[in-house]
């Protein structure tokens, strides 16, 4: 968990000084921001798929993998203590380090861009949601790998993917055509273009916000779901 806060909040101390730097060298600034150059603005929904994959995958299925390696889920397993019931008792911690994620993206939205009060709060239920979604996937991730080294090198691989077909880091409109379009229906796609037309007023999300928000919510309880069924106190035996 500390390098994940190292790692979030070097993101964040990196891009608002080379945001402040920018825009010291350049008057004009960019739409929907108020200080700055505008790149730590339009780079707020990337900084938090960052960080809420370090959270989920990271920070949430690779140490429970470890456990299981261990034999240390198997000790609970002897327990009365249900799948589910673990899990549950497992989630508030990781609740509660995505809210600090949250809020300290609210703030710097608050400094460097312009939403309106209303838009905060639309930003805010859609940053809440998309971290439940991305926690329900590392609970799933967690409850059936069994290999910690693998599950980090997964981790690393899910997050560049994720980061990669979401438009933050490559713009869609670089991408074919046919790409492009199956792409920006993709749940995280839909976050980032939810959030930018929040946050900037810049383009518009394929789907309304109420769906957008009901999509990762959906996503959060069925994945979670899924993962309290499946989850295993041990590694299965290898023949």
């Amino acid at each position: 968990m500390v390098t994940m806060l190292i790692v979030f909040g070097g993101l964040l101390v990196g891009l608002a000084i080379l945001d402040l730097l920018i825009a010291w060298n350049n008057d004009p600034r960019a739409p929907g921001t108020t200080k700055g150059s505008g790149v730590l603005a339009s780079s707020l929904p990337l900084i938090a798929l960052v960080g809420f994959s370090s959270l989920a995958f990271v920070n949430t299925a690779v140490p429970l993998t470890a456990y299981r390696a261990k034999n240390i889920l198997r000790h609970f397993g002897t327990t009365p203590a249900s799948r589910g019931l673990f899990i549950i008792a497992h989630v508030p911690v990781r609740i509660g380090l995505g809210l600090l994620q949250v809020a300290t993206l609210l703030i710097l939205a608050v400094l460097f861009a312009t939403p309106t009060p209303t838009a905060i709060l639309r930003v805010a239920l859609l940053m809440f949601s998309a971290m439940l979604a991305f926690l329900a996937l590392g609970y799933l991730l967690g409850a059936l790998l069994r290999d910690p080294d693998r599950a980090l090198n997964l981790s690393f691989i899910l997050t560049i993917v994720l980061i990669a077909t979401s438009g933050t880091a490559l713009p869609l409109e670089s991408l074919p055509d046919t790409a492009g379009s199956v792409l920006s229906w993709l749940p995280t796609t839909q976050f980032v273009l939810g959030l930018r037309a929040e946050l900037l007023g810049t383009g518009t999300a394929g789907l309304p916000f109420w769906a957008i928000l009901s999509l990762l919510l959906g996503i959060a309880v069925s994945l979670l779901a899924v993962a309290s069924r499946s989850f295993r106190w041990e590694a299965p035996s290898q023949s």
